[in-house]
């Protein structure tokens, strides 16, 4: 009889350490998984901020289009006021440098824009404005892109 009630412990020790490494091991991947989200979020907020110190120290030239439409695409799904400050930006200096690739960009980014926002009318016709400049230079990656962005709004 007392070889039982040691047997009974035995299981009932070795039930409570199954648990309590069970318990250990979920609590443990529940802070990796916690931690592994807040990754992203503090690194889009590290990029926004490395573009926007690099576009205060650059002239209007091609290299602060392309800081601008970069800065779109973080902005794309988050803040599009500031998407459409910047693409409006990046239009206006394109155009002053005639500069069709940083125009067609700041096109397409405004075209996902007002695609999101349900106005499809205005987002065909700066998918369109984009396939024309994007046509201009013969810029194949950019035209299919355009043209699949097209596809979405006129679906």
């Amino acid at each position: 009889m007392l070889k039982i009630s040691i047997e009974k412990e035995k299981i009932y020790f070795f039930s409570f350490s199954f648990f309590t490494i069970f318990a250990f091991v979920k609590k443990t991947i529940l802070f990796l998984i916690i931690s592994l989200c807040a990754i992203p979020a503090f690194a889009g907020k590290t990029q926004v901020d490395s573009l926007l110190a690099v576009l205060k120290t650059q002239s209007n030239d091609t290299s602060k289009v392309n800081t601008l439409n970069s800065l779109c695409s973080e902005y794309q799904g988050k803040d599009p006021a500031k998407l459409q400050e910047y693409a409006a930006e990046a239009i206006t200096i394109s155009q002053l440098l005639e500069y069709s690739k940083g125009e067609g960009d700041a096109y397409a980014h405004l075209g996902v824009l007002f695609k999101n926002q349900g106005l499809y009318d205005t987002a065909q016709t700066c998918h369109n404005r984009a396939l024309e400049l994007f046509k201009s230079i013969n810029s194949t990656a950019d035209i299919s892109r355009t043209l699949s962005n097209l596809g979405i709004v006129e679906k």
